[in-house]
């Protein structure tokens, strides 16, 4: 098992209700990787948009996880 970093947008960032940022990317998983940098350091995210914005911070963290399961 490996242990990657995130970091939870859960407001809107870049034409997106909601972001969450990885230590790597899952090109494998998930479509259209994009970087980032934050706090001078290299953040992957991928495209994932529709998750409700009303939802808690921990399903909106759900949401975003699904596609990488």
């Amino acid at each position: 098992m490996e242990t990657v970093n995130g970091l939870l947008c859960p407001r809107q960032h870049g034409g997106y209700v909601s972001r969450l940022f990885l230590s790597k990317p899952f090109p494998t998983r998930g479509q259209n990787w994009t970087t980032h940098n934050i706090l001078g350091a290299i953040w992957h995210t991928m495209s994932w948009n529709g998750v409700d914005p009303e939802l808690a911070w921990d399903e909106i963290l759900g949401a975003h996880l699904r596609p990488l399961q």
